[in-house]
């Protein structure tokens, strides 16, 4: 099966060249393959809890802990002024 990666894939994906579906790490790609019967066997990723993302890799339910950080990081390179919940720390004043 052709392996669709598409352009300007992170390094950090793996994609399987058996089913073709990528991946967003090596740690939900080895969670899809099992040996049956002596045969490497891709399972279904949602059969073993994993969702697909928006941009079409497979990989771990992301935790609402997780959404909430996103979310903030996307408000902070998205803000046209200065954040007041800026990820990169400045020197305070004494």
């Amino acid at each position: 099966m052709k392996l669709e990666v598409p352009p300007g894939q992170s390094l950090a994906a793996a994609g399987c060249r058996g089913c073709g579906r990528v991946f967003t790490g090596v740690t939900g790609f080895d969670r899809h393959q099992r040996w049956i019967k002596g045969t490497l066997t891709c399972l279904d990723p949602a059969a073993i809890g994993m969702e697909q993302k928006p941009d079409g890799k497979w990989g771990k339910p992301a935790t609402e802990a997780g959404r909430t950080r996103m979310a903030r990081f996307a408000d902070s390179v998205n803000f046209s002024g200065r954040p007041e919940d800026s990820l990169v720390s400045s020197p305070r004043a004494a």
